[in-house]
């Protein structure tokens, strides 16, 4: 089992008019590594049970019953959770807010990915290494210092990482049913013109879908 050293959980719900019920997702952040729940059912506390699920299923050691569980992950995180009711479907699958008072300033992250083919979900994920206030202090004091310069890393504001990981997905998924062809169902995702443009620059995406490139945004 894994031991947990650093832990915020953040939560979004949504109540789903039509039907009456209400859906929720976490982002647990783990001694630096994001882990993101499917969309479960589920009011109240219940997305701190689907984050409890979700490290368990990663390895880390979680106890088994719910309410020590909670208990654990309470004092884990030092009471850093939290969960937003949004009102947009959009916006309950969106991205991360980081509100611990230590770091409420660092806005800028630099990271790695983790390639899908080591992933039980075949889903690649980001790896934090750093968290910053700007990113010139990232490029210029932390990056060129950073050991295995072989290695791809990104600097990215916080708000757009979990945008940036899907993005990332959505490639190598195109990539995967298209081929040399993917470049032209680029469009096909569910991005903004905005995050498209940003996504494309840090990856080199122009006339194929060949990830390539370290970059910052």
């Amino acid at each position: 089992m894994k031991k947990i050293e650093t832990l915020v959980i953040r939560g979004r719900r949504w109540f789903q008019k039509s039907y009456g019920n209400t859906y929720h997702t976490v982002t647990v952040i783990v001694n630096g590594h994001i882990l993101k729940s499917s969309i479960q059912y589920g009011y109240g506390t219940q997305y701190l049970v689907t984050a409890a699920d979700l490290l368990r299923e990663n390895g880390y050691n979680i106890p088994e019953n719910n309410l020590e569980a909670l208990r654990t992950l309470k004092e884990l995180s030092e009471n850093d959770y939290e969960a937003v009711d949004v009102t947009r479907k959009k916006r309950f699958i969106g991205g991360i807010t980081v509100n611990n008072k230590y770091l409420n300033f660092l806005n800028w992250a630099v990271f790695t990915m983790i390639d899908r083919k080591t992933q039980d979900d075949h889903k690649s994920k980001i790896q934090v290494c750093g968290l910053f206030r700007d990113p010139v202090l990232a490029e210029e004091s932390f990056l060129p210092h950073l050991p295995n310069p072989e290695v791809k890393r990104y600097l990215l504001h916080v708000d757009d990482l979990e945008q940036f990981e899907e993005f990332y997905n959505f490639i190598q998924d195109l990539n995967e049913k298209y081929g040399d062809y993917a470049i032209f169902h680029v469009k096909d995702g569910d991005f903004t013109t905005d995050e498209e443009n940003k996504f494309r620059y840090m990856l080199h995406i122009w006339t194929d879908t060949k990830i390539r490139g370290v970059d910052m945004f």
